[in-house]
């Protein structure tokens, strides 16, 4: 580390001392970025501990509205120039288009080979339709690998080297699969795909989150998703034509280019958003991100008496192991941070490294003791492995209709339609319900609130299901089909979007391990629905097999009535046992 990123980083939090509060109105923050995380606190939900009590005040709720209808800025950034909730509208603009961009083509290349499954089936006879779809399904899983890989990689390199990596992978896969010369060598270049992909589901969101306050995160998130799907399905859409005219290579060959512009677009305009965010006041409660990345939130009395028995660790570029040390730097005046300085494509590696990395694997285990987190975390693995089954005989079903080979492609214009709707319904009026909500509950946002607004796309895509279910063996109409898929597209537009907003707050701990594990494992567990499909209609029908997943994604949805209104408390007990048990 440079002598002048020492001086820009030691320091405290900017203090707001302009507001006061009584002490019913007393709140804390939940800072839902990595690597600062607080934690709320409120006299509806929690109390003060007295110092010697629990370290943390544990709490999974966020005041978003203040007494006066104000809507409030969580996290509170600090008055580090380099701290990402500081970067001007233009670099995060910059930021958000260039996540966008890898997600669209590392989405649409991983799970894109739907409309031209066809073609790998009659070039691939010999191998049998259930080895041919490992092409289809395997890369999907190494997603979910890949998020185990390039978080930890994430919190010990930056993020910036390990999505300027990943991309250089993903464009060497799709070289490799353009070149490969027989099934073998296709199935790996696949994998090294999807394995690179993993930062579309992990670190992409990850950023997005580090660079946005709590309110914004749903508006922003549907602009995240919406163009994956809208774009991945246009993409899908001309796939289906290219490769009946050019051949499925011209396909990866354009996945290369698109990768290869990714990495000029990202070296260019994505900033680096790990930020070690100096430990700040409010209200009489402290938050603190150790060098581990894990978050604590404690009244001053907690933290001296922490910093006492030194089981908080706090990253030593802060030169201060004491509260009023911390207290002492708060003042310091930062050097601006230029778009050239931002250009630096290395960070520097957080030391220890290995531990930091595991600690990160760990804080994922952790998030699994979360009752909500590892409920939305099954939820969202039904609604993408459902829309994966669809997607893997769709194109039977519109033969079956009499589509040629070469429009099968064109089922993705409903595609489009439905992620487009889905992402307005989430980040717009589902933004509208969630602000309505909160200033009912006396301005808190609870995790809860996400589940109300996901009912109407588990709703949808149960009938997308019934809808396919009767309509995919050619016996109807081919707008069955094709309305069912757009549907199915709409569901799971919405529920990205909410899940991924949700995994934020509900886990204060590490939102990052939340965001892991909501989002990336989902790829991983939803195989064992993708690879039952096939025998299942094989052995009964298309009416049974999604009849069956119809039933499956309809339970999976009514289970969340009891997380609605008691999963708060069972998450606030949980983490206050996993903490006694683990961390003693």
């Amino acid at each position: 580390m440079s002598d002048d990123d020492q001086k820009l980083s030691k320091t405290s939090s900017r203090i707001d001392r302009t507001t006061s509060h009584t002490d019913e109105e007393k709140t804390s923050v939940i800072d839902a970025t990595v690597p600062a995380v607080s934690h709320r606190l409120n006299h509806h939900h929690a109390h003060v501990p007295a110092s010697g009590d629990d370290k943390n005040i544990t709490d999974n709720t966020v005041r978003l509205v203040d007494k006066d209808g104000h809507t409030q800025r969580w996290p509170l950034a600090s008055n580090d120039p380099r701290d990402p909730l500081n970067f001007g509208k233009w670099t995060k603009l910059g930021i958000v288009v260039s996540c966008c961009w890898l997600s669209i083509f590392s989405l649409a290349l991983a799970g894109g080979l739907g409309p031209i499954m066809g073609t790998f089936y009659q070039m691939y006879h010999e191998k049998g339709p259930a080895e041919v779809t490992l092409l289809s399904t395997l890369p999907s899983v190494m997603i979910g690998v890949g998020n185990l890989i390039v978080i930890p990689a994430s919190m010990v390199f930056g993020r910036r080297p390990v999505v300027l990596v990943s991309a250089a992978v993903l464009m060497a896969g799709c070289i490799g699969s353009a070149a490969s010369q027989s099934f073998e060598v296709h199935l790996a270049t696949r994998i090294v795909q999807g394995l690179a992909s993993g930062i579309s589901e992990s670190l992409l969101p990850l950023m997005i989150t580090e660079i946005s306050f709590v309110h914004e995160r749903s508006r922003i998130f549907a602009i995240y998703w919406a163009s994956q799907n809208v774009f991945s399905s246009g993409l899908n859409l001309a796939g289906s034509y290219e490769v009946e005219a050019l051949g499925f290579r011209a396909f990866y060959v354009v996945y290369a280019a698109a990768a290869g512009a990714g990495i000029i677009m990202s070296f260019l305009f994505l900033a680096e958003t790990g930020f070690n965010r100096p430990p700040q006041q409010k209200d009489g409660v402290w938050y603190v991100v150790d060098r581990f990345g894990v978050n604590h939130a404690m009244t001053r009395e907690q933290l001296e008496q922490a910093f006492a028995d030194k089981t908080i660790v706090v990253d030593p570029r802060y030169n201060a192991d004491t509260v009023e040390a911390i207290e002492a730097t708060s003042e310091v005046e930062h050097r601006p941070f230029t778009w050239a300085q931002r250009l630096k494509p290395w960070s520097g590696v957080q030391r220890p490294a290995l531990r930091i990395a595991g600690r990160t694997l760990y804080d994922v285990l952790m998030a699994l003791f979360c009752p909500t987190i590892l409920y939305v975390t099954l939820l969202v693995t039904v609604v993408l492995g459902t829309s994966i089954a669809v997607s893997l005989t769709y194109s039977t079903a519109l033969l079956a209709y009499g589509w040629p080979a070469q429009n099968i492609g064109l089922i993705a214009i409903g595609a489009m339609i439905g992620a487009a709707l889905g992402s307005a319904y989430a980040g717009f009026f589902g933004d509208k319900i969630l602000m309505a909500m909160t200033r009912r509950n006396h301005g808190v946002l609870r995790p809860g609130h996400y589940l109300v607004v996901s009912i109407f796309p588990g709703v949808v895509a149960f009938a997308s299901l019934l809808l396919y279910a009767f309509t995919a063996s050619g016996n109807a109409t081919w707008g069955g089909p094709v309305m069912a898929w757009a549907l199915n597209q709409f569901s799971f537009t919405s529920m990205l979007i909410i899940t991924s907003a949700y995994a934020t707050i509900a886990y204060p701990d590490n939102p990052g391990a939340a965001l892991l594990l909501v989002i990336g494992a989902k790829n991983i567990i939803s195989y064992g629905i993708t690879q039952g499909t096939l025998p299942m209609v094989m052995s009964h029908s298309n009416e049974w097999a999604y009849g069956v997943l119809a039933a499956i994604l309809g339970a999976s949805f009514l289970v969340g009535l009891p997380f609605y209104f008691w999963g708060d408390a069972m998450d606030r007990w949980a983490m206050r046992q996993s903490k006694r048990i683990f961390h003693k």
